[in-house]
C-alpha cells in the first residue's frame, strides 16, 4: 500500500479533534504538551508530582515493582517519571509488560504501557502481530495499534484499516478506532 492511498483514507476518515491516542501520541512527541491538552480527562491528571507515588516510583526496581505502579493512577508528571525509570530496565521489564498486556484491564496500565512501548528501544510490532487476537482489553488493542503506526511502515497500514473499521462496529462511540487513525498518520508522515 503506498502513502497516497493511505492519505486518501485518512481524507475520508478525519482523527477527532482529542482522543485517548492523540493524547498519548502528543505526551510522546513532546511531554511538555501535557499543560497545553484541552481534554478534562488531562486537566484532571495534570495535578503535578504527588510525592507519594515519586517516592515509589524512586524506589521501583523490578518488573513486579512497576507493574503495581502502572496500575496506579497518577499525575502526567509521575507517569513520565515511571515511563524513564521503566526504560532503564527495558530488557527485564518489556517482556513482563507484554505478558501482562494480554489480560489486565486498566486504563492506566494501557496508558503507561503506551508510553513504555512508543519510547523503547525494543521494537514489539512483531509481538503485537502475533499475539493481538490474545489481547482481551479493547483499549490496549487500540494504543498497540498506534504503536504499530509509530514503528511500522506502510506495509502494516492495511492491518490498520481493518482495526479501525473493527473498532468502529465493534465498540461504537468508544474512540478506539482513533489508535489505529493516528498510527495511520504517523506512517504518512512518517514519524
Amino acid at each position: 500500500m503506498t502513502k497516497e492511498e493511505i492519505q486518501s483514507f485518512l481524507k475520508e476518515h478525519p482523527l477527532s479533534k482529542i482522543s485517548a491516542a492523540g493524547i498519548q501520541y502528543s505526551i510522546y512527541k513532546d511531554p511538555s504538551s501535557v499543560n497545553n491538552l484541552e481534554s478534562e480527562i488531562a486537566r484532571n491528571r495534570t495535578a503535578g508530582v504527588d510525592e507519594e507515588h515519586a517516592k515509589l516510583i524512586a524506589q521501583a526496581e523490578t518488573p513486579q515493582d512497576f507493574f503495581r505502579l502502572m496500575r496506579k493512577p497518577m499525575s502526567w508528571e509521575n507517569q513520565e517519571r515511571l515511563t524513564e525509570k521503566m526504560l532503564t530496565k527495558e530488557e527485564d521489564t518489556a517482556p513482563y509488560i507484554l505478558k501482562r498486556s494480554l489480560t489486565n484491564m486498566q486504563d492506566t496500565f494501557v496508558e503507561t504501557a503506551t508510553a513504555f512501548f512508543l519510547s523503547a528501544k525494543q521494537d514489539i510490532s512483531a509481538w503485537i502481530l502475533e499475539n493481538y487476537d490474545a489481547i482481551q482489553n479493547a483499549y490496549m488493542k487500540s494504543m498497540y495499534c498506534m504503536v504499530l503506526g509509530v514503528r511500522g511502515d506502510e506495509s502494516i497500514a492495511p492491518i490498520l484499516m481493518t482495526e479501525y473499521a473493527n473498532f468502529l462496529a465493534l465498540c461504537p462511540g468508544q474512540g478506539f478506532e482513533q489508535g489505529p487513525l493516528l498510527g495511520l498518520h504517523t506512517i504518512v508522515e512518517g514519524e
